[in-house]
């Protein structure tokens, strides 16, 4: 049963990054089958038909992150939904490629520490992405499990992982945060061209390090 539970979540994790990058496959749909999908609206959207530039704290339920300024991101359409619940992805106006969103899916463990230290689960990302077809090569980057203030009490952490995959759609940068509450698994996935890092990577790091789940 725990080797289940081990698959199903990094079906999960590895889901929410790829939800950025390509149209999911029907392996993915399968592995995610009996949780349902999800409509997901995107946070801070006022008007579904017109594009809403976002900045500054942005909530949507029980998820909140401060989106920086300057970007001028946007809700980008995805072709498919293979999640309980997704934000976005929100794509930057303004550097092609940077981009972020949040997926949210029910788990049956309580803690993030129980599917492994935050070293183990890059680990074992790094692995599922290396079986996706056209990917080349991952490199991981770091891994930190954040205790986060307010939080309630019993409250798990957020593990924040980086990492980079050289795929034949191109070299792309990632920077996730996930994190186990309420039996819900959240991702926040922030992407951009490895190209573009130098540009991108303090607002992509503010991104990450604001993610909350009340």
């Amino acid at each position: 049963a725990r080797a289940v539970v081990r698959a199903a979540l990094l079906a999960l994790l590895c889901g929410g990054a790829a939800g950025l990058t390509q149209r999911p496959r029907r392996t993915v749909q399968q592995r995610l089958a009996g949780l349902g999908l999800g409509l997901g609206l995107g946070l801070g959207l006022l008007n579904p038909g017109a594009a809403v530039a976002l900045e500054g704290t942005q909530r949507n339920g029980d998820v909140e992150v401060v989106v920086p300024g300057l970007f001028g991101f946007e809700e980008s359409a995805k072709p498919l939904k293979t999640h309980q619940k997704e934000y976005g992805p929100f794509a930057s106006s303004t550097t092609k490629g940077f981009k972020y969103g949040v997926t949210v899916d029910p788990v049956k463990i309580g803690n993030i520490r129980q599917f492994g230290t935050p070293r183990e689960v890059l680990d074992k990302v790094a692995a599922v992405e290396l079986t996706k077809e056209g990917t080349l090569e991952v490199t991981s980057l770091s891994a930190a499990a954040i205790d986060k203030g307010g939080m309630p009490e019993g409250a798990g952490p957020f593990y924040e992982l980086e990492y980079i995959v050289d795929s034949t759609r191109g070299l792309n940068h990632f920077w996730t945060s996930v994190t186990i509450q309420k039996s819900n698994l959240y991702v926040l996935t922030v992407q951009a061209k490895e190209a573009t890092v130098g540009d991108v990577k303090d607002a992509a790091m503010s991104l990450q390090k604001s993610f909350r789940v009340d």
